[in-house]
């Protein structure tokens, strides 16, 4: 916040070296957090390459049909843009957790600083924080998802087809008490 300054715990000066470098190495440790960050990078690169080839494989299946489209091709090719939508929200929320851990953790992303142009996504205060945005596009990829159902598969009764939108729904529930239990905590502490 504004005018806020951050609080510092005193250093101690006789603290003995070895207490020193054992505690220089524990705070290193956050380092390991770049495999996670590295990772997630990787991850969403191969998700939008991922994306792009269902895009590319639609539009292919699209156009060598067009004069002869059928039921079944056009929801083939709605099924692989609708998994490639998937694919690029979830490569988003990887980088997003990429940046924000890299943030959060191991340094400020000075460039975005430096631009004076810090997006939201990367100002996390805390992992808590980090998990909203993951959970919020898991909701969006499972309503994807059963879309995905709803267009490629036939149903025998209207019990089959209400079964993945009511899981969807009760997830959806559960995550707007977590978020409302976390509100509460928020507001008493």
């Amino acid at each position: 916040m504004a005018g806020e300054q951050e609080t510092k715990a005193p250093v101690d000066k006789d603290r003995s070296k070895t207490e020193k470098i054992f505690e220089a190495s524990l705070y290193d440790t956050r380092f390991i957090i770049l495999i996670a960050v590295i990772g997630c990078i990787i991850a969403a690169v191969i998700t939008f390459v991922m994306g792009a080839m269902f895009i590319i494989q639609a539009s292919t299946e699209f156009f060598m049909n067009i004069g002869k489209l059928t039921e079944a091709i056009e929801e083939e090719v709605l099924v692989k843009f609708i998994s490639s939508i998937d694919l690029f929200l979830f490569g988003i929320i990887l980088i997003i957790l990429s940046m924000g851990s890299y943030d959060l953790f191991i340094s400020k992303l000075d460039p975005a600083y430096e631009a004076g142009a810090t997006p939201n996504w990367i100002k996390f205060k805390d992992v808590n924080e980090m998990k909203e945005p993951l959970l919020h596009v898991i909701i969006i990829i499972l309503v994807i998802t059963f879309f995905k159902y709803i267009i490629r598969y036939h149903y025998a009764s209207a019990y089959e087809l209400m079964i993945i939108p009511l899981g969807i729904a009760l997830i959806g529930i559960g995550l707007f008490l977590i978020n409302k239990a976390d509100v509460k905590k928020e507001v008493k502490g």
